[in-house]
């Protein structure tokens, strides 16, 4: 029947009205979810990145299922059960507090990954599945009420209300309101939804008879509306694992650059945001038409992505940086661009491969599977299979041989001609070299090392150097990711000696030497290391360390020996050391030591007004904290003076140069003190060496502190510290 005869679908025009948005609506909330739901729960398990990489494979996980539900409802149901069925999944949701309590905050060192799994299953499962089924079967009705169009627009228009929410988040609604007032708002933005989707279906009731029978039925007799190369009839099965391949490779490669974004910088929403807000700006833009994609444009543009990744990126990302002295700023620019076209190229070809609209319920699941297959390569299998970040180099070699293979599966292609063979074969080589380089540069960061371990809180190494080459001094060396967490000179003459960033001249190393008392000090540590600070330990002394992973404690024992060296007592608290220092009584601290912001992803909770209230009940009122902010990216010395003013603490910023020959690096350190006669004499102590030129005091200006925000547990500004930086 042409377009002209055929008879217009009864009740499209008002349904348009409210299903528009409904679809807007669904993907918004979905969107505003996750980042608020992290954001919660992060301070919870120690600001590790991992946490955004598992609410991510949670939420692909219940995509799918929503996405399975739509496609049985969509398929089985006539139009009238669909209804009743999904409306109640609607009204069952609105009973569900999304926002977990604090009931679910861990209590020791739990497995994060299962807790996290039923902490967000029990609290936000329920609306998640049934706002992200909303999505397709919101787009099956659009198609019966306008007589089998192709609903492929509306897929846009989720992404858009995808991407709104996305963007909409860390530059509006996290500054402006509290997470408790942003559930309360979610809340009623889910029930203006629940109207739209009420008066849709209301229109649908009313349907015809003729549009009471499955989708699958009513679609296929509109092959006309769908302007893609295959016929309602059938779909190969190539073309539905390739749906699945290509959506499991978009979601590998965004997660994978995530990874190394927070590993590498700071776990927070902004930069969990970005590549998602990348990867679904690549769906809006090739799901509007093919005009936003041509293949051949894109296949040298991947080319050079993947020399971007490979090359010109952070050693978190391959091992190689050629850019090392370009800014952070810079650097997430190149990430987003490279990514932005590797998505691009995933998406452009998934929506090549789209079927008839009469396979639409089919074709979202497929797309669901694929996301869920990704998450699970990202979030479980690569840090049980790999000892190093290599999912993002397994995402563009998955990249290179599925565009490939859809090249060839395409009956359209020029480059399935004969004469077209050195192609074929250039491509094969070319990506079989780009592995195999890739796998190289990956394997240098385990050249000299003895331990490797890659688990929920990052990845964790242990390198020995020197003891074949005499021209190199024999030592111990422990990595968080690519950052220096501690070493030890292991001549019998050297192996007591502080190094790295607690030497005799640093800041701590300064304090810790000179502050005393009679009866013993008692140290609190955030961040355990290899336990380098305990060789400052005197008879009497108590440390107790505060530590994350547990990894990292059997490091410090099995390969160091500061912690058995020292003449200090000392206890190990294992888990996120605000919440444990929340629900310890008071601990009386002469020294608080914070060392948890070096290895350049900054745990964001702990540097919070809050946070400092915490550490100010277990200080006591001579006591001093001592803040190691020494970081590639950030300039923290703003932030802590601000921190310092407004929780009522004097403040002194110290950098020392490096000692390469006792084994020191230059460091930064903030000492906080409640009395000001105690800074004043740590400045006495210090003098000499400050004369030598070896340290030196800091303090930045009023106006450069102006241009920092405070930091509360409900408010951060990172960018702003980038800025300084840079």
């Amino acid at each position: 029947m042409s377009r002209k005869s055929r008879p217009k679908a009864q009740g499209w025009g008002a349904a348009t009205a409210f299903l528009v948005p409904a679809v807007f609506l669904s993907a918004f909330l979905i969107f505003q979810v996750q980042p608020m739901i992290g954001k919660h729960i992060l301070p919870w398990f120690g600001g590790a990145p991992s946490v955004w990489t598992t609410c991510l494979l949670f939420f692909q996980t219940l995509l799918l299922v929503g996405y399975a539900y739509a496609h049985l409802s969509a398929s089985k149901l006539r139009i009238r059960w669909q209804v009743i069925l999904h409306l109640a999944l609607l009204a069952a949701a609105l009973f569900v507090s999304i926002l977990p309590g604090k009931t679910w905050q861990p209590q020791g060192h739990e497995y994060p990954l299962v807790r996290i799994t039923l902490m967000l299953l029990v609290s936000v499962g329920l609306p998640f599945v049934a706002l992200s089924a909303s999505g397709p079967l919101l787009q099956s009705w659009y198609a019966r009420l306008r007589g089998g169009r192709a609903p492929y627009p509306l897929y846009a228009v989720s992404n858009a209300g995808s991407l709104l929410a996305l963007v909409s988040y860390p530059f509006l609604i996290e500054p402006a309101l509290p997470v408790a007032e942003q559930a309360r708002a979610w809340y009623w933005v889910f029930v203006a939804f629940i109207v739209f989707c009420a008066v849709v279906a209301g229109l649908l009731w009313r349907a015809p008879s003729s549009a009471q029978t499955g989708t699958e039925a009513t679609a296929g007799s509109e092959s006309g509306a769908h302007d893609d190369r295959r016929a309602s009839g059938g779909i190969r099965r190539l073309d539905q694992w390739l749906w699945v391949a290509w959506s499991a490779c978009a979601v590998v490669l965004f997660m994978a650059v995530t990874n190394v974004l927070t590993m590498n910088i700071a776990a927070i929403p902004l930069l969990w945001i970005l590549p998602l807000s990348i990867y679904l700006v690549s769906f809006i833009l090739t799901f509007s038409g093919k005009r936003w994609y041509n293949r051949k444009l894109f296949a040298v543009l991947l080319v050079a992505s993947i020399s971007v990744f490979i090359f010109a990126l952070p050693t978190g990302l391959t091992g190689h940086d050629i850019l090392l002295n370009t800014g952070v700023v810079q650097k997430i620019l190149l990430a987003a661009v490279a990514l932005l076209v590797c998505c691009m190229v995933c998406n452009g070809e998934l929506y090549g491969l789209r079927p008839h609209p009469s396979h639409l319920t089919r074709y979202y699941l497929s797309i669901a599977v694929g996301g869920a297959i990704g998450g699970i390569i990202v979030a479980v299998v690569a840090p049980n299979l790999f000892l190093v970040l290599q999912e993002l180099q397994l995402g563009l070699v998955l990249c290179c041989l599925l565009f490939l293979m859809t090249v060839f599966n395409d009956p359209e292609s020029r480059l399935r001609k004969t004469r077209y063979r050195w192609a074929w074969a250039v491509s094969v080589i070319g990506v079989v070299l780009m592995a195999a380089w890739t796998w190289f540069l990956a394997a240098g960061l385990l050249s000299n090392t003895v331990y490797t371990d890659r688990d929920f809180f990052g990845l964790v190494r242990v390198k020995e150097l020197g003891r074949v080459n005499p021209s190199t001094p024999h030592r111990m060396e422990m990595y968080s990711g690519t950052t220096l967490h501690g070493l030890q000179l292991l001549g019998p003459e050297l192996r007591r000696m502080p190094t790295a960033y607690y030497g005799p001249t640093t800041g701590a190393g300064v304090l810790l030497s000179a502050y005393g008392s009679p009866s013993g000090r008692r140290v609190g540590m955030v961040g355990m290391g290899v336990g380098t600070l305990s060789a400052y330990g005197r008879p009497g002394d108590v440390f107790v360390y505060y530590e994350l992973n547990p990894s990292v404690v059997d490091i410090a024992y099995e390969y160091f020996s500061f912690l058995e060296d020292s003449a200090s007592e000392h206890e190990i608290r294992l888990g996120d050391a605000r919440l444990n220092l929340e629900r310890e009584p008071d601990q009386e601290f002469d020294i608080l030591v914070l060392d948890a912001f070096n290895s350049d992803s900054i745990p964001v909770h702990l540097l919070t007004i809050e946070a400092m209230e915490v550490y100010g009940r277990h200080l006591r009122q001579d006591g001093v904290i001592a803040i190691h902010v020494t970081n590639t990216f950030l300039d923290l010395f703003p932030l802590v003076y601000n921190l310092a003013e407004a929780t009522g603490f004097h403040a002194v910023g110290v950098v020392n140069a490096p000692r390469t020959e006792v084994g020191t690096l230059d460091s930064a350190w903030a000492l906080l003190s409640r009395d000001a006669s105690v800074l004043r004499g740590f400045a006495e102590t210090a003098q000499p060496l400050r004369s030598q030129g070896v340290l030196e005091f800091i303090r930045p200006t009023a106006e450069v502190r102006a241009r920092v925000h405070t930091w509360t547990d409900d408010f951060s500004n990172l960018f702003e510290l980038v800025s300084l930086n840079d």
